[in-house]
């Protein structure tokens, strides 16, 4: 079989069994939706439940108001309805809505019976009437709490049921991976076992061809691609065997690569003339006589007329820029020496234009690649002169677009620094209240996520304080919206000056504030808002020659193993609750500081 068909089987296998693991996961998760579906209609129920319970409550308060049974009535019947709009499900599940449908039909039948008993009331007052009154309203109350457990009941079955379902899905999904990645994993292994041999061996065929056996041939049967390449590699080594035998190819070959050199020489050419066009020149430099020789590229470069100038060594120097003199003498003092040199330096046109240009320069060597000094004279073993050859270039473009893209860079760091310095500007008023410098809501309900994440991760408690000035109303009417701001003002200073480096505060919204304390149980916590509360007390403040004094509530809340929402926590602290909730490892405990 080809590789690409074994390929294109494990690309087919592998769709066809994620279309089988999406199917199934679409088939359970069509049951988790539909008891969901449930669940919320259960919900639904129970509330109506409970709102009939508070009318039942209303009309044993007021037993003679048409307005409590009224909507006694209304809400009676909106739980008909409901009930009537479940759909049949499990038997068990259709004889607890069964029992519910019986009660509240019952509840009609009691109804009507007390709305009797109430115009009987009214037209002839008796102790027995009241009395029996009073019997019915207890048996409305009575029917009313049975159907609100047999509710609560089936909605804790539903929740059960659902996280059964869940908890198939997550086995079958393991399985399934296991099963899929064990297939693939196999499969895999096979194909690439297919191929990998082969290639060996192909492998060891080609050492010995490449080993001068042109006679020896692979020889391969199979009839995939390595059975292609292999039975194309025989035919190229019949080929070759034919090349080399033949003698009048090898020639031809030779002569190809003769017309190949003189191509290489004439390109060579080509080179010196693009050169040319590039304002590149070149020099010779007879390091004895001091005779200097120039291209025409380099005459026009130094701004020249070939046989109006003389090109020697002082002459040369002449058209040096005042300011680089010195440097390009001393590099030329070196050369006649017979070191060679690479500079950049500026030179003055007759016409008062200065150019910039790049030179090259290297010595010629003797036999061994040396060159040799003879009283004074560089020399080779031969006795003749030994030349200086090199390049001139003029990159004055070049270096006045370099000096450009320099300053364009400058500006653009001075501006990416002031970029940088107004998005932290703008990032710190986005996450700062403008009036106490707090951290803002935004910021808490942000980091507080974070930190709920890491007090589960590194098993730590995790602690929350609540503060609510009290009577902030009051001090806005009597002494003006300027002294409130200057008290939460103050507070957050209190707030800033005794939290630690890992703790934050934010102002959660008007007069209250929340404080973060990670790695902090709850009795720590509880101490530590009892030294606000008392400090904030301490504090004297006055505003307009009069002296003001506010107090604090606090609430406080710790986080043990997974936590809470920070709504469930801020409300139970704003309302001053005593509350325990234990499942499992997660304990969430929240209480006003004593006092």
């Amino acid at each position: 079989m080809k590789i690409r068909y074994k390929v294109q089987f494990i690309m087919l296998l592998s769709v066809a069994l994620g279309l089988t693991v999406s199917l199934i996961f679409y088939q359970s998760q069509q049951r988790i939706d539909a008891a969901l579906a449930d669940e919320r209609g259960l919900t639904e129920i129970v509330t109506s439940i409970l709102h009939l319970a508070l009318l039942s409550q209303d009309i044993s308060l007021h037993p003679h108001e048409f307005r409590a049974r009224n909507q006694w009535l209304k809400q009676h019947r909106a739980l008909g309805e409901l009930l009537r709009k479940i759909p049949p499900g499990d038997p068990e599940d259709q004889g607890v809505l069964d029992r519910l449908r019986r009660e509240h039909e019952n509840q009609t039948q009691l109804f009507e019976t007390l709305r009797l008993l109430t115009q009987q009331h009214e037209i002839e007052t008796t102790e027995v009437t009241a009395e029996k009154q009073e019997n019915q309203i207890h048996r409305m109350s009575f029917s009313t709490q049975s159907m609100l457990s047999d509710a609560l009941s089936l909605e804790r079955q539903k929740r059960a049921e659902i996280t059964s379902y869940r908890r198939q899905q997550f086995q079958i999904a393991q399985a399934l991976v296991g099963a899929v990645t064990l297939i693939i994993a196999v499969l895999a292994y096979l194909i690439g076992r297919s191929v990998s041999q082969p290639l060996l061996r192909l492998r060891r065929d080609i050492e010995i061809v490449g080993a001068g056996d042109l006679g020896h041939r692979v020889g391969t049967t199979s009839r995939d691609e390595l059975g292609d390449l292999s039975r194309d590699f025989d035919r190229m080594l019949e080929r070759l065997q034919q090349v080399t035998a033949s003698r009048e190819d090898l020639q031809r070959e030779i002569e190809v690569r003769t017309h190949t050199e003189e191509a290489l020489r004439e390109n060579e050419q080509r080179l010196k003339q693009a050169q040319s066009i590039a304002h590149l020149g070149n020099w010779e430099w007879d390091l004895e006589s001091g005779q200097i020789k120039l291209s025409d590229e380099t005459y026009r470069i130094f701004g020249r007329q070939p046989g109006l100038f003389t090109p020697t060594r002082e002459t040369l120097l002449e058209t040096v820029h005042s300011d680089d003199h010195d440097f390009v003498a001393q590099c030329l003092e070196k050369a006649q020496q017979g070191q060679g040199f690479e500079l950049e330096y500026r030179i003055c046109l007759p016409d008062g234009d200065i150019r910039v240009v790049h030179q090259i320069g290297k010595p010629e060597f003797d036999d061994a690649g040396k060159p040799v000094k003879v009283f004074g004279t560089v020399h080779d073993h031969s006795g003749r002169h030994i030349r200086m050859v090199g390049t001139v270039h003029d990159i004055t473009e070049r270096k006045h677009a370099e000096d450009e893209l320099h300053e364009a860079n400058a500006r653009l760091g001075a501006q990416l620094m002031e970029i940088e310095r107004l998005h932290e500007s703008l990032r710190e008023q986005a996450i700062r209240d403008p009036l106490t410098g707090l951290f803002n809501r935004r910021y808490m309900e942000e980091t507080l996520a974070r930190e709920f994440s890491g007090a589960e991760r590194e098993r730590s408690p995790l602690s929350l304080i609540m503060l609510d000035v009290d009577r902030f109303k009051k001090i806005n009417d009597t002494y003006g919206h300027s002294a409130g701001d200057m008290v939460l003002r103050a507070l957050s200073e209190l707030l800033r000056r005794h939290i630690r480096g890992r703790d934050f505060a934010c102002r959660f919204g008007g007069e209250e504030f929340l404080a973060v304390l990670p790695q902090t149980s709850i009795e720590v916590a509880a101490q530590r808002a009892e030294l606000w509360r008392t400090s904030f007390e301490a504090l004297r403040m006055s505003h307009d020659g009069k002296d003001i004094r506010a107090t604090i509530s606090l609430g406080v809340a710790a986080y043990a193993i997974h936590g809470t929402t920070i709504q469930s926590v801020v409300t139970a602290a704003d309302k001053g609750l005593y509350s325990a909730k234990e499942s499992g490892r997660n304990r969430v405990v929240v209480a006003p500081t004593p006092g």
